[in-house]
């Protein structure tokens, strides 16, 4: 019965002392939250608060829909960006290859915001447009990659709501 004396203090001083979170097992996927991975993230509180978790998207999705809507429309100025940058470039090339364009019908000092990256010369203005291009085209790139983003993010906004009002 002596040994038992010395072991039952090491034991409370052991249970006392050890963090919370080595009782919890230390899951970084917190085991005490019951509610769907996909919707909700879980708290790795500490002390044992009120919640285990917080939900990912807003109960509405209003914020979520506003993010896709403003993507879509910086998606549309780039891609009318590009389209601008694309179209000046053929212009250019034409007029550099026959001195004129075939295609344009109109007085030539409307075209004059074409020619300017060549100082007035359509061939080096050509080549400037089609940097600008291959640039705008990767701008275009970005602005689908964050726009189909934000749409994956507001339908899996959506398909939580659905979930939750079952």
């Amino acid at each position: 019965m002596n040994w038992h004396s010395k072991l039952i203090p090491l034991i409370l001083a052991l249970m006392i002392c050890m963090p919370w979170t080595g009782w919890a097992g230390a899951n970084p996927n917190n085991p005490y939250c019951e509610h769907d991975p996909a919707c909700w993230v879980p708290i790795d509180d500490g002390s044992f608060g009120m919640e285990c978790c917080r939900a990912k998207y807003t109960s509405d999705c209003k914020k979520e829909n506003n993010e896709a809507g403003d993507a879509f429309r910086k998606r549309n100025v780039v891609f009318h960006s590009w389209g601008r940058a694309a179209g000046a470039e053929k212009a250019m090339q034409a007029e550099c290859k026959y001195g004129f364009d075939p295609a344009y019908i109109g007085p030539p000092q409307l075209r004059d915001w074409m020619r300017a990256p060549g100082d007035g010369d359509p061939c080096r203005a050509a080549d400037a447009w089609k940097q600008k291009t291959m640039e705008r085209e990767k701008d275009l790139q970005n602005a689908d990659k964050r726009y189909q983003q934000a749409v994956q993010r507001l339908e899996a906004c959506e398909k939580c709501r659905d979930n939750s009002k079952d």
